[in-house]
């Protein structure tokens, strides 16, 4: 088979007709348009499954592209793709997520529950908290102490 340079600027592939192995011998293209990204439901799954399990460690993001295979700059984008967010910011969520249940059902010190969810410190974990939720940590849980009461 030889190998046919294609130029970006070719009106054919401006159009999205890229040839393909019915056109002749490029059996290696495809339609550039029916590229979807992102990562395989197995990736995706494998790397969250990793995020929840080690949410209480520094996770960075090249052990979490590790976990997927991929480098820490595909990965990136791969994830983006298909989650619709960073991974700085899915990670946040789930150590937001995991501080709210502890807040709500424990009696744990606002120090062990910034470090259980991540933080990597009780201030930092206070700083974030209010800003994404509003209320500092305190507030929130005897805001949902007095909820049960209520239930």
């Amino acid at each position: 088979m030889s190998r046919i340079l294609i130029a970006e600027n070719d009106p054919a592939i401006l159009r999205g007709q890229v040839p393909t192995a019915a056109d002749g011998d490029l059996g290696y293209c495809t339609k550039l348009n029916q590229y979807t990204g992102g990562l395989s439901g197995a990736q995706l799954r494998r790397t969250m499954k990793y995020i929840d399990e080690f949410l209480d460690l520094d996770l960075t993001g090249e052990n979490i592209a590790a976990v997927a295979g991929l480098s820490k700059y595909h990965f990136g984008k791969a994830f983006r793709h298909s989650t619709g967010m960073t991974v700085h910011s899915y990670v946040l969520a789930r150590r937001m997520r995991r501080s709210q249940v502890l807040l709500a059902k424990s009696d744990l010190p606002l120090a062990a529950i910034a470090q259980a969810a991540g933080f990597s410190s009780q201030s930092h974990f206070t700083s974030v908290f209010s800003t994404r939720v509003g209320i500092p940590p305190g507030s929130y849980r005897n805001s949902q102490r007095y909820k049960r009461r209520l239930v």
